[in-house]
């Protein structure tokens, strides 16, 4: 019973790269069959261990996101593709403007966009109506926190920053709502 219980501690220390613990195994010769449930050492890699949680069920992880896709034309806020979590596109020449919306959920307070992109892009976010157009966060590398009020509508602006390279720049985005 005791190596049931050890075999998690050994399986993780193999997997962490520790050279200084032995796992057994059989060896057998390629004239030799397999070994039998019988012939299998106690501790060994096939061997039955118990459940280290107790047996509760874990559950899977939630599966990624889909993004939305840029649908054209999206140069201009009236024509934004909406999004809830992530979105990508390109920007297929320096002058193109690609408008994305998206509706603060219930409980958001602040908004953090994760961004990669194939060239230099400049991001605009701010809300849809009112004065939030007047007062919007700017940035193109990284994301400070925007300040974001549930249930209202945002326009996020992206446009090529910096005059090279003058092909297109794909990105794709991710938004995080606390």
């Amino acid at each position: 019973m005791l190596a049931a219980r050890t075999f998690p501690l050994l399986l993780l220390a193999a997997c962490a790269g520790t050279s200084s613990v032995d796992i057994p195994t059989t060896e057998t010769s390629s004239n030799e069959p397999a070994p039998t449930d019988d012939a299998i050492p106690t501790g060994s890699a096939t061997a039955a261990a118990e459940p280290v949680d107790g047996g509760a069920d874990v559950e899977a992880p939630p599966p990624a996101p889909v993004c939305a896709v840029e649908v054209e034309p999206n140069n201009a806020a009236d024509d934004a593709t909406a999004f809830a979590t992530c979105f990508s596109g390109v920007l297929d020449t320096t002058r193109d403007r690609d408008f994305w919306m998206f509706t603060a959920p219930e409980g958001a307070t602040v908004l953090t966009l994760a961004h990669v992109e194939t060239g230099p892009i400049a991001y605009r976010v701010y809300e849809s109506s009112g004065l939030g157009a007047l007062f919007p966060t700017t940035f193109t590398t990284g994301s400070p926190p925007i300040a974001v009020t549930a249930g209202a509508k945002y326009l996020i602006r992206l446009t090529a920053s910096g005059a090279a390279p003058a092909g297109p720049r794909g990105y794709q985005v991710t938004a995080t709502f606390e």
